[in-house]
């Protein structure tokens, strides 16, 4: 069952006694990381020292993001978007007042 795990690993969580999924899974993760840090596997990384540059998606909708983040970094998202996607939400808004009546 859990033949893909090294035995260590499998006895120090003992992952076959319904430890969460997600948290053995985090913590292999974690440990893989850091035994390719020690190796240096991540000291040639382009960037590296460098601040990341984070862009801001304040205007996307929290639960929209990851989708967004993915359409856009394969292309699929015009350069215009953010003033689409006011455009496109101030429209909404407008129609949900006028079928509500308060306009």
């Amino acid at each position: 069952m859990l033949s893909w795990l090294d035995s260590s690993f499998a006895e120090r969580y003992n992952a076959r006694e319904g430890v969460m999924a997600m948290d053995w899974m985090s913590t292999l993760v974690e440990q893989r990381i850091q035994e390719a840090m020690a190796r240096g596997e991540f000291d040639q990384l382009k960037g590296k020292g460098k601040p990341l540059e984070l862009e801001d998606l304040s205007y996307v909708p929290e639960e929209l993001r990851v989708g967004f983040k993915l359409l856009k970094n394969a292309g699929l998202v015009p350069e215009d978007w953010p003033k689409r996607w006011l455009h496109f939400r101030n429209c909404w808004n407008y129609a949900g007042m006028i079928r509500s009546g308060k306009r």
